[in-house]
């Protein structure tokens, strides 16, 4: 769903901390770009060489991002159960609903209403950075061709909704148009222009590249578990996991 975009908040908000010990890295201004046909041009090929419409036809993907929080998202119907610690939710991303449980167990209405809520920030967070790639094009953005020490880069910047709207990423790709890192303009960092690394592209069946480590000089977010599927069957379930969610 094209709203899944909102920006990562709850992972910037990690980022903050690295303020003081990375203040050793000069803040970086938000660079000035040209928006029009060959910002969405350079656009069009990043979304090419990670496979776009092969990531759109993928019904099941499954992961766990930075070794906290695990997915499994039903795209197709648009479900998603989210788990940390000792709870899950099972939530349903179209009406920001669901069913929270903890040690397996039901929890009581305030309780369930506060963890959909947890969990829907979760995948909102989580989701964008698995693949934020493909959300180049969702609305609200406007995307601008920058020179970038010399080479062509693509600045995306999300004009509204989301945690944080304003936020911009900058694109570094290499020559097949393939992201190679980005640098981060967000509200809530003090520093401007983080630069993170995508590196360990993984090919999922069906197709679609996802980039599984994100690397800063201070910190690694890594994707780990990934798998994608046509079914819920292929993923190797013995039962329909959101069946409970199905009127």
């Amino acid at each position: 769903m094209k709203k899944y975009w909102k920006i990562a908040g709850l992972t910037l908000l990690a980022l903050i901390g690295l303020g003081a010990l990375t203040a050793w890295v000069a803040s970086r201004p938000l660079p000035e770009g040209v928006q029009g046909p060959q910002a969405d041009a350079l656009a069009q090929k990043m979304l090419e060489s990670v496979n776009q419409e092969a990531w759109d036809s993928t019904a099941w993907v499954q992961w766990t991002f930075a070794g906290r929080r695990h997915f499994l998202w039903d795209k197709e119907r648009h479900f998603v159960r989210v788990g940390w610690g000792e709870r899950e939710v099972l939530l349903n991303l179209e009406e920001i609903s669901g069913l929270a449980f903890r040690n397996g167990q039901a929890v009581d209405d305030e309780k369930n209403d506060k963890l959909v809520q947890k969990a829907w920030a979760a995948f909102c967070n989580d989701s964008f950075w698995l693949n934020a790639v493909v959300k180049a094009f969702d609305p609200g953005t406007e995307r601008r061709l920058v020179d970038w020490e010399g080479r062509s880069a693509l600045l995306v910047t999300y004009t509204s909704g989301g945690v944080t709207p304003g936020d911009s990423y900058l694109w570094l790709l290499d020559e097949q148009g393939r992201p190679e890192a980005w640098r981060i303009w967000a509200s809530i960092l003090p520093i401007g222009g983080v630069r993170f690394q995508w590196e360990d592209w993984t090919q999922l069946p069906g197709g679609a590249w996802v980039a599984t480590t994100r690397k800063h000089p201070l910190l690694t977010l890594n994707v780990t578990d990934l798998q994608a599927a046509g079914s819920w069957q292929e993923l190797g379930l013995s039962s329909d996991p959101f069946a409970s969610l199905v009127p």
